[in-house]
């Protein structure tokens, strides 16, 4: 999903009536914060060019319950 999909309704109910979900995250002044301080960084190829890439676990809307967030 886009996004526009990305609310705290919307990632829930996903979450409970899927295994896996694949949303575009708003990124917001908490999860920039949280990515300065992310140290490894990998390059990908996506198509022909090569992309910095990280993965981390991130908690949104202030909920205890975290996801994996993968960023480039």
């Amino acid at each position: 999903m886009d996004c526009g999909s990305f609310s705290k309704e919307i990632v829930t109910t996903a979450d409970f009536n899927s295994k896996r979900i694949y949303i575009r995250a708003q990124r917001c002044d908490e999860l920039c914060c949280y990515l300065q301080e992310v140290e490894k960084w990998e390059i990908e190829k996506i198509g022909l060019f090569g992309v910095e890439v990280c993965s981390v676990e991130y908690s949104p809307f202030g909920e205890e319950k975290k996801y994996r967030y993968v960023i480039n």
